[in-house]
C-alpha cells in the first residue's frame, strides 16, 4: 500500500526589505511589517547606498532602537536583483520573502504566505493580491488600483482572508513587491540572475519559469492582500524594462504566450469577487442595488454618476438583464467593476444569496423596460424597501416617449381612446390597453417608498398619466455641479465670411430631430445663408449633407468631445428634439463647455436653461425655414429674446442638492440599516460564482460575434452616408432599413 509523501516540514522566513529611496513609504512598510511580524522570523533591511541621507540616518535609527531588525549597508548601489540575492544567501537554512519598501502589510499575512507555500511539496513561489501587481492585482486585474474609498490596508486583508481561506491558484509568474520562496527551491534554481537583469526587472519572472521548467508550482495566494504603492525605492526606468523584456523573451521564449494564456482565461476573477463580497458584507455602509434595463443611454450614465456620487457613503450594485435569460451583476467602479451573468433559471437562489450575503439595503429601480418580472420582484424576495426614478414615460405609457407610431409628439391626450388606438397601431407594443397597462404600472410603483422624476416637466407629465402616484422632481447628481461651476455662455462673433457653426450633439432618431436637422440644412443651402450644421454623433439614417451645410462626425466617446468641440469651434448647440425629453444629459455636456444653446419647447430641457443667458427656446414642432431663419438672425447678430420662466409649485421645484444631501439621509438618517442576518454561505456564494464564471465565458464568445455584427453595421451605415448614394438610400423605405438593421445586429 503506497503513502503519499510527507509535507515539508515549514522553515522559519526571513523578510528581506531592500531600500534606496522613498522616507515615508519605507517608514510606513517598516512599522507596519515590525507590527505583524512572528516572533520566529526574521527581518533583514539592506541599505543599496541610498542617495538620501534622511533615510539612511532613520534606517540606522530605527535599528538601533529594535533588535529585530538587522540592517546592512551595500557599500555601493547594486540595485535590486544584487541587494536581494545578498540578502538570500544569508541565512541558507530559513524561506526568504522579498518585501519592496513601498508596500505596507496588515495581520498575519507571513502565517498565510508561509502556509500557502506549503500547501503542496512543489510549491516554490508565492505571490499575494495587491492593488498594483499585474496579474495579481485587485480590484482590477492586471492594473493599477488605488484602495477603495474608505478602506484601509487592514480592512482589505481581512476581507481577503475571510473570503479566500487556504485558497491559492497556479500563475506563471510571481510579482517580486511581495514574494515567498521556499528554500528547497531557492536551492534548486539558484539566485536571481544578475548577470542578465543587471539592476532589476524581469528577475523574479526568470526564477519563476526556471522554477517551473525545474517543477516547482508558482501561485497566487487568494487569502492575503498586500498594499503597494508601486515604483518608490527604486524608480521606473523605461529602457531597462525593455532591456529585460527582450532579455526574458530570449530566455524563455514563450513568456509572452503563457502570461496572455493566464490573463485570457483569470482564473482568480471569482476569487476577486469573493474578497469584494466581504467587503460589502463587512462595511458599516449602506449597499443599494441598482436595477435598469441594458439600453445604455441616459438611464445608465445617471446610474453610474449616481454610484460616482456616492462614493464613500455607499455601495452601489448593478442588476441588468443579460442575453440568453441571464441578470448580470456589476460590483461598484472602485471594487473593480466586474460583471457576472446568472442564468435566472439555474442560478436564482445563487443570485438571491449573493445579493444577501453582500448585505443588501436598498433596491433603486431605474427601468422596467425588458427587465424580467423576478428582478422587479427582488424586493419582496430580499425583503427590503425599494426606491423608483422614472427616465422616460414607460411607466406612463409604452411607447415611452410619448411618441406615436410616426415618432412624433402624441400631445399626450386625455382621452384613454386616443391612446388605445395609438397602441393598436404598428410597431406593436407589450400592453394590450392604456387602462390596464397604468392600472398595473400604478400597483407596482406604488409599493415603492420614493418615487423620482429628473425634471418638473417630467414629474407633471407622470401625475397627469398616473394620478395615484407622486413624483418628486429630483434632478441627475450633475445639477448642482452645473449650476455652481459650469462657465457663462459665450457667443464668439462670426468673421465677415464665416459661417455660423452649429453643433447638434448624439445619437438623433426622428423623435430627436434627425430630419429637422437635415432639412435645416437643405434650407441653408438653398437660400446660401452662411450656417453650417455639425453633427457630433450620427443619425438613425444617413442623412444628406447639403451642399456642406451638414457634416456628421460619426460616433464618440464622452471623454473625446473637448477635443471635437476644440476642433469644430462652434457658435452655438442646437438640440432638436420633438418629444419631452426629461433630463438631457447632452444639454449638460453643451453647458459644461460654456456654449449658447437652442432647445425645443418640450419637456426638461427649457426648464433647465431658464435664467441661463443666451439660451433660446423654439417651438418642438418648428419647420425647417423657420429654423434655418433663426440662426441666420444669430449669424446677422441679432440677440433674439429668452424665454421667461414659468411659476412652479413647492412640489415641482426641483432640488439639485438632493443626491449630494438628502438622497441617503432621508432613509439611513445615522447609520445603515441593521445587516441581514448572518449567514454561513461562503461555500454556496463560492459556486455560484463559479457557474456564473463558466456563463461569462461562454457569453463572452456570443459577445464577439456580436461585436462583429455591430461593426458590419456601422461600416454599412458609413457606406450609405456617402453623398453619392444618397438618392439611392433615400428611396429605401424606414421599415425595410430598421429590418435590414435587425438582421444584421442580431
Amino acid at each position: 500500500m503506497s503513502t503519499l509523501p510527507t509535507p515539508p516540514r515549514p522553515r522559519p522566513v526571513d523578510i528581506i526589505i531592500p531600500v534606496y529611496k522613498g522616507l515615508e513609504e519605507t517608514r510606513l512598510c517598516l512599522e507596519s511589517v515590525l507590527a505583524t511580524l512572528p516572533a520566529a522570523d526574521g527581518l533583514i533591511v539592506i541599505d543599496d547606498h541610498s542617495p538620501d541621507p534622511t533615510l539612511v540616518a532613520y534606517l540606522k535609527d530605527r535599528a538601533a532602537g529594535d533588535r529585530r531588525i538587522r540592517l546592512l549597508h551595500n557599500p555601493e548601489n547594486l540595485g535590486f536583483v544584487g541587494t536581494v540575492n545578498r540578502g538570500m544567501a544569508l541565512e541558507p537554512e530559513r524561506d526568504v520573502l522579498l518585501l519592496n519598501s513601498d508596500t505596507e502589510v496588515a495581520g498575519d499575512w507571513v502565517a498565510r504566505l508561509r502556509a500557502a507555500a506549503y500547501a503542496d511539496r512543489r510549491i516554490g513561489t508565492v505571490t499575494p493580491f495587491s492593488n498594483n501587481a499585474t496579474i495579481c492585482s485587485w480590484p482590477r486585474f492586471c492594473q493599477d488600483n488605488p484602495l477603495p474609498p474608505g478602506l484601509d490596508v487592514a480592512g482589505v486583508d481581512r476581507a481577503f482572508a475571510a473570503a479566500n481561506p487556504g485558497l491559492s491558484i497556479d500563475i506563471p509568474t510571481g510579482v517580486g513587491f511581495a514574494f515567498y520562496i521556499r528554500r528547497d527551491c531557492l536551492e534548486e534554481v539558484g539566485l536571481f540572475n544578475a548577470e542578465a537583469f543587471g539592476k532589476g526587472y524581469g528577475e523574479e519572472n526568470d526564477f519563476c519559469r526556471r522554477a517551473h521548467h525545474r517543477g516547482w508550482r508558482n501561485v497566487l495566494a487568494a487569502d492575503t492582500f498586500v498594499y503597494h504603492s508601486g515604483n518608490v525605492s527604486f524608480g521606473v526606468n523605461q529602457e531597462r524594462l525593455d532591456g529585460a523584456m527582450r532579455q526574458l523573451l530570449a530566455l524563455h521564449p514563450d513568456y509572452r504566450r503563457v502570461v496572455q494564456l493566464h490573463i485570457n482565461q483569470d482564473p482568480a476573477q471569482n476569487m476577486r469577487w469573493r474578497a469584494a463580497l466581504g467587503i460589502l458584507r463587512q462595511s458599516a455602509l449602506p449597499v443599494l442595488l441598482f436595477v435598469t434595463h441594458n439600453h445604455g443611454g441616459g438611464t445608465l450614465s445617471h446610474v453610474h454618476e449616481l454610484a460616482k456620487a456616492l462614493e464613500g457613503r455607499a455601495w452601489g450594485l448593478l442588476l441588468t438583464p443579460g442575453p440568453r435569460n441571464t441578470a448580470v451583476v456589476t460590483l461598484p467602479a472602485s471594487l473593480g467593476g466586474d460583471a457576472l451573468p446568472f442564468d435566472l433559471e439555474q442560478d436564482w437562489d445563487g443570485l438571491l444569496d449573493l445579493l444577501r450575503y453582500a448585505g443588501v439595503n436598498r433596491l433603486h429601480l431605474h427601468h422596467m423596460l425588458g427587465v424580467p418580472e423576478r428582478l422587479l420582484d427582488l424586493p419582496e424576495q430580499l425583503s427590503i424597501p425599494f426606491d423608483f426614478t422614472a427616465h422616460d414615460f414607460h411607466a406612463g405609457c409604452p411607447r415611452v416617449m410619448l411618441c406615436g407610431p410616426g415618432s412624433r409628439y402624441c400631445g399626450q391626450p386625455e382621452e384613454r381612446a386616443l391612446c388605445d388606438a395609438c397602441l393598436a397601431q404598428a410597431p406593436k407594443t407589450e400592453a394590450g390597453d392604456i387602462t390596464s397597462w397604468r392600472a398595473a404600472m400604478v400597483a407596482r410603483l406604488s409599493r415603492a417608498e420614493r418615487l423620482f422624476a429628473p425634471s418638473a416637466d417630467t414629474a407633471n407629465r407622470l401625475r397627469r398619466m398616473l394620478p395615484a402616484l407622486s413624483f418628486r422632481a429630483i434632478p441627475h447628481p450633475d445639477a448642482q455641479g452645473l449650476a455652481t461651476n459650469a462657465p457663462p455662455p459665450l457667443l464668439r462673433p462670426c468673421g465677415a465670411t464665416e459661417p455660423l457653426r452649429i453643433l447638434v450633439l448624439g445619437a438623433l432618431s426622428r423623435a430627436k430631430g434627425a430630419d429637422l436637422v437635415e432639412a435645416t440644412a437643405r434650407e441653408a443651402a438653398r437660400g446660401d445663408l452662411p450656417l453650417e450644421i455639425h453633427l457630433l454623433g450620427y443619425g438613425y439614417r444617413p442623412l444628406h449633407r447639403a451642399r456642406g451645410r451638414l457634416t456628421a462626425h460619426g460616433r464618440y466617446h464622452p471623454e473625446e468631445i473637448a477635443g471635437h468641440l476644440e476642433r469644430i469651434a462652434p457658435h452655438v448647440a442646437w438640440l432638436p428634439a420633438g418629444w419631452p425629453e426629461t433630463y438631457s444629459y447632452t444639454l449638460s455636456e453643451v453647458m459644461a463647455a460654456g456654449l449658447p444653446v437652442v432647445v425645443s419647447d418640450l419637456g426638461a430641457p427649457p426648464e433647465r436653461i431658464l435664467g441661463r443667458p443666451l439660451s433660446w427656446v423654439l417651438p418642438w414642432n418648428v419647420d425647417a425655414s423657420t429654423a434655418a431663419a433663426f440662426f441666420g438672425r444669430l449669424r446677422a447678430g441679432e440677440i433674439p429674446a429668452l424665454p421667461e420662466a414659468p411659476a412652479l409649485s413647492p412640489q415641482s421645484t426641483p432640488r439639485v442638492d438632493f443626491y449630494p444631501e438628502g438622497y441617503l439621509a432621508e432613509v439611513f438618517p445615522e447609520k445603515a440599516r441593521a445587516r441581514l442576518p448572518e449567514r454561513e454561505i461562503g461555500e454556496l456564494i463560492g459556486q455560484a460564482l463559479d457557474r456564473a464564471g463558466a456563463r461569462r465565458r461562454r457569453l463572452q464568445r456570443w459577445g464577439d460575434l456580436k461585436v462583429v455584427r455591430q461593426r458590419i453595421w456601422r461600416s454599412l451605415i458609413t457606406l450609405l452616408a456617402h453623398p453619392s448614394l444618397f438618392p439611392l438610400v433615400s428611396r429605401i423605405p424606414i421599415s425595410f432599413q430598421e429590418r435590414l438593421k435587425r438582421l444584421i445586429k442580431g
